[in-house]
């Protein structure tokens, strides 16, 4: 299934489109992965390390952090997944994404500095961060590099990729706006 997903990511982000919106092509499989791991979720739990294997633990956090298509079965596995890591059964990092995730896809402040998005003046940053003071404290418990070299490593990868903002900030924003409560993020 992860397969699918980073192809297909490759050639968006190949073509520009990836960044520029949130194409139709890839919510489609990002929400009938997230379909079919929810079924394995009801039926087995968790894919836990033990089960599955890491790789297996991993695609399935993969595919979980990719549903945001979806924001109630992210809410409804996050205690599930907070459970598999506290067993050391999943990774404190991938928790940590999916701890950030949630709250970017609600509009509240991150814990650790994981998601990155054009801001105003045209740079990709990290999203709002609930504690900027103590954010490298918080990423260095759970693995992460400091925020300042993460930061370095995103700009280096919108180089890379030869990425640019979008053209109408205002609109964009609306557009997300729009999908989040479209799918039930915000209200």
């Amino acid at each position: 299934m992860v397969e699918e997903e980073s192809r297909l990511r490759t050639e968006l982000a190949d073509d520009g489109s990836l960044y520029n919106d949130y194409p139709q092509i890839i919510r489609e499989v990002h929400l009938n992965q997230a379909n079919e791991l929810e079924r394995i979720v009801e039926t087995h739990g968790w894919p836990k390390i033990s089960m599955v294997g890491k790789e297996g633990s991993d695609a399935a956090w993969l595919i979980l952090q990719h549903a945001i298509s979806r924001p109630d079965f992210m809410k409804r596995c996050f205690p599930v997944f907070e459970s598999a890591v506290q067993e050391n059964e999943a990774s404190i990092r991938h928790l940590s994404c999916l701890t950030d995730g949630i709250r970017y896809f609600s509009r509240e402040p991150q814990v650790y500095g994981n998601y990155f998005d054009w801001n105003e003046k045209g740079q990709f940053a990290p999203w709002t961060i609930e504690d900027p003071e103590n954010v490298n404290e918080q990423r260095k418990k759970v693995g992460l590099n400091t925020l300042e070299e993460r930061i370095k490593e995103m700009e280096e990868d919108v180089r890379k990729n030869n990425l640019s903002p979008p053209k109408d900030y205002i609109k964009r924003q609306i557009e997300m706006n729009e999908f989040l409560k479209e799918v039930g993020w915000i209200t």
